[in-house]
């Protein structure tokens, strides 16, 4: 400990002696190892991280390119025994705000199918998820919080579960708390903050055929592979979609599964890594310059 304490004390010392090697050396590392890490800190974030599901691996994308109507969720869902369950949902903008609260706010959230968290694999800390009934025309005004918004808007209070709450969307009615997420769930996109159930009338034509904006979610069940999967689900859909002009022979010829984590990341992590190699080289560079400084210095 002598010795260490001596040997800072020199290099204390000389770096006073030259104040500007001293700054242009401490301005260079700290560029290379600051945008390393930056980096290096978002690639582990999307990345490296684990998605937060039940064996995330069996989770597929169901033709991911491909937007669907409530009527083909019904269809599909009696095709596809070779998976565990198909769920769907719809990413949407809520205006949300406490029953008599004045301050409502802007959230990002997502509609979906009563059985979307048991696909995950996923479950509420506090309360419930979704059930079958809330599917139904007239029931289901319900709403689940994630941990964010709960902490944020009701302080943590345990008894949130059955409070009102305005959620804003095209039924704009108040919706009772039934949910909160755990600490630390990441949802399918990070901006997500609440869900609600959306409701399957066949009755209301342009809801349930009319509109195709649902993103399907499966898991794979039993033995089968991802290929299997894939293959099998490509044969269901060109004998459900055969007729339906607003599908192109393009994307029917596309129709199949993709792993959850690759679809939601798409070329992204391909552009993430090469960004994490350019600033390793950044970082690289710095070290060869502080250390042709150091040549240099010690020849003078």
């Amino acid at each position: 400990m002598a010795d260490l304490i001596q040997d800072i004390r020199y290099a204390a010392r000389q770096m006073a002696k030259n104040p500007s090697f001293t700054a242009v050396a401490g301005l260079t590392l700290a560029l290379g190892i600051g945008a390393t890490t930056t980096i290096f800190s978002v690639v582990d974030g999307i990345l490296l991280s684990p998605l937060t599901f039940q064996e995330p691996q069996r989770l597929v994308r169901v033709w991911p390119d491909q937007a669907f109507s409530k009527s083909m969720l019904e269809e599909f869902r009696k095709e596809v025994p070779f998976l565990d369950g198909l769920s769907a949902y719809s990413h949407r903008s809520f205006t949300f705000s406490g029953e008599g609260e004045a301050d409502p706010e802007e959230l990002w959230g997502a509609s979906v199918s009563w059985d979307y968290f048991d696909i995950l694999g996923a479950a509420p800390a506090l309360g419930r998820g979704f059930m079958p009934e809330d599917e139904e025309p007239g029931h289901g005004m319900v709403v689940i919080l994630d941990d964010g918004l709960w902490s944020r808007r009701f302080g943590g209070d345990p008894d949130v579960l059955g409070k009102r709450v305005y959620v804003g969307d095209e039924d704009g009615a108040l919706r009772t708390v039934v949910g909160v997420m755990p600490e630390g769930y990441r949802s399918l996109h990070d901006s997500w903050h609440l869900w609600v159930p959306f409701q399957i009338d066949p009755t209301n034509f342009p809801d349930y055929k009319g509109t195709a904006s649902l993103r399907f979610l499966g898991r794979i069940g039993g033995s089968t592979t991802v290929e299997t999967a894939d293959a099998r689900f490509h044969e269901v859909a060109q004998r459900l979609t055969g007729d339906l002009e607003f599908i192109t022979d393009e994307e029917r010829a596309a129709a199949g599964v993709q792993p959850l984590r690759e679809a939601l990341l798409g070329d992204v992590s391909l552009r993430l890594l090469i960004l994490l190699g350019s600033v390793g080289l950044v970082l690289l560079l710095a070290c060869i310059n502080v250390a042709n400084l150091l040549l240099a210095r010690g020849q003078g």
